[in-house]
């Protein structure tokens, strides 16, 4: 089992099934901070926590804390060829 456990500086992709697969362009990227917002009265959802994430391609993003994955936990396909 990995460590989900994810801090500020963490090497992390974006992983949703929904959201559809990200562009290599974007990742990886690296949490610059990690938010844990109070619920607003009558909010229904628990996922409260966010990350700032700075990606590859430049860009900065507020990311929810349960779609992000450490980098070095995504299995890889081995390119090298003997």
């Amino acid at each position: 089992m990995r460590n989900r456990a994810l801090k500020v500086g963490d090497l992390v992709d974006f992983r949703s099934v929904f959201f559809g697969a990200t562009s290599e362009k974007r990742r990886p990227g690296i949490i610059l901070e990690i938010e844990d917002k109070e619920p607003e009265p009558f909010e229904y959802h628990n996922n409260r926590v966010s990350c700032w994430v700075l990606w590859a391609n430049g860009r900065k993003t507020s990311e929810w804390y349960s779609l992000l994955e450490k980098y070095d936990d995504i299995p890889r396909h081995n390119t090298d060829i003997a």
